[in-house]
């Protein structure tokens, strides 16, 4: 399910299962005339199973997405659970970025995925406007990779709580923070290899 440019969606008690991302929300400014805005989604009571990303929000290129709530979910990827990915790829000719992103919330969910539980990077190169109010609580996830909050030089990444959350991953590293500022970790059990 892709929510581009969106406002007022709930998607609830679904059981989704695909080989691409599950439910991605995005506000892809290169299709719309308007400013794009994806704002106000609930996504809440729904089982998703993906080979690729569970849940995908935003691209470099995107414009406005905020006030989101994903609740009560079990993740289950051969990829990644949560995936916030600016990438050099999916930057429009000429742009160096520009996506606003802020205030989620992820809360009481159960993540078990090959690669990153949660992951939040920015390449270098990107500028985005924002990356900022990210919250993810009562959360228990089995990885192949550790968890990633990282941004760049010209993007920190602002305001991101990880509250009672336990994370065992395969890996060497169970969390990576880079380039980010007012990273909050209450009640956080990292297990790694």
């Amino acid at each position: 399910i892709d929510l581009d440019a969106c406002r007022d969606v709930t998607i609830s008690d679904c059981f989704i299962r695909t080989d691409d991302d599950c439910i991605v929300v995005r506000a892809i400014q290169s299709v719309h005339d308007e400013p794009a805005v994806c704002e106000h989604i609930a996504v809440t009571n729904c089982v998703l199973e993906s080979t690729c990303q569970c849940i995908r929000i935003s691209c470099p290129s995107d414009h406005i997405t905020r006030n989101c709530v994903f609740s009560n979910l079990t993740l289950r990827s051969r990829v990644n659970g949560i995936n916030f990915d600016f990438p050099n790829r999916y930057l429009s000719p000429g742009s160096s970025g520009g996506a606003d992103v802020s205030s989620m919330t992820f809360s009481n969910l159960l993540i078990e995925c090959g690669g990153h539980p949660v992951r939040i990077e920015v390449q270098p190169g990107i500028r985005l406007a924002r990356v900022a109010g990210l919250s993810f609580s009562n959360i228990r996830a089995t990885g192949g990779g550790m968890c990633i909050v990282k941004g760049n030089a010209e993007t920190c990444i602002e305001d991101v709580v990880f509250s009672n959350v336990r994370v065992q991953t395969a890996g060497e590293q169970a969390l990576l923070c880079s380039c980010c500022r007012g990273l909050r970790l209450d009640n956080v059990e990292l297990v790694n290899q």
